[in-house]
């Protein structure tokens, strides 16, 4: 007699196209967030673009070498912009904060979920498993705890989880590990939902977690 699978008592969850989806493109709310920016302090939107974009490649090209990181983290990248705009007199003290701000809005208004999704992980948490985001992501966990705690399902999560706060990443699986460890649980216990085959579904394998894609069409997440 074949033994009974362990059923997984923790979910990781991965953040952008899996809960929060976006009715605009990346590029989209970038050129929005630029112009909006560029409005409060007077300067070119394309030109501050330009700069934010330029600075974030050196950043990004810099952690890759350095710690085999993908991305920059969005303040870095804007505390280098202020500091290279400030020496042409275009902006004040008050920059970083409100980008930051501007940025947070730009990205809420195009957010939105699956239904049957959260319905599926709120199940799951009443049936006392602990739910936590991992997320690859430019932006830290504050960020990402302002965005879906404004969809009203923040309260869903025991732990939010950015890579770009601790410098590790899920398609390393090196966010994976630290996230075991800290956690304090084994990969026999976890599985992860995710929409990318390489960092959701491979890269927890890698480690020993199950996983699952997610394909919100299907609604495959309701499978045994």
């Amino acid at each position: 007699m074949s033994k009974k699978k362990k059923e997984p008592t923790v979910i990781m969850v991965d953040c952008f196209n899996t809960i929060i989806l976006r009715n605009k493109s990346n590029k989209q709310i970038f050129q929005n967030w630029a112009r909006e920016v560029a409005t409060v302090f007077g300067v070119d939107e394309v030109k501050f673009l330009k700069t934010y974009n330029h600075i974030n490649w050196a950043l990004c090209t810099k952690k890759l070498f350095s710690r085999f990181v993908l991305q920059a983290k969005f303040e870095d990248v804007l505390d280098r912009v202020y500091q290279k705009l400030s020496k042409t007199n275009l902006i004040d003290d008050n920059f970083i904060q409100v980008a930051k701000q501007k940025y947070i809005d730009c990205e809420k208004e195009t957010h939105f979920v699956v239904p049957q999704f959260i319905s599926f992980l709120r199940a799951e948490k009443e049936k006392g498993k602990k739910i936590v985001v991992v997320s690859d992501f430019y932006c830290g966990s504050e960020m990402l705890s302002i965005w879906l705690d404004s969809l009203g399902i923040l309260d869903i999560f025991d732990g939010v989880y950015s890579s770009a706060d601790v410098n590790k990443e899920k398609s390393t699986t090196k966010l994976y590990r630290y996230l075991l460890n800290k956690l304090n649980v084994t990969p026999e216990e976890v599985i992860m939902y995710g929409d990318n085959c390489w960092s959701d579904v491979f890269m927890p394998r890698v480690v020993g977690m199950k996983s699952r894609r997610i394909n919100h069409k299907k609604r495959n997440y309701e499978k045994d």
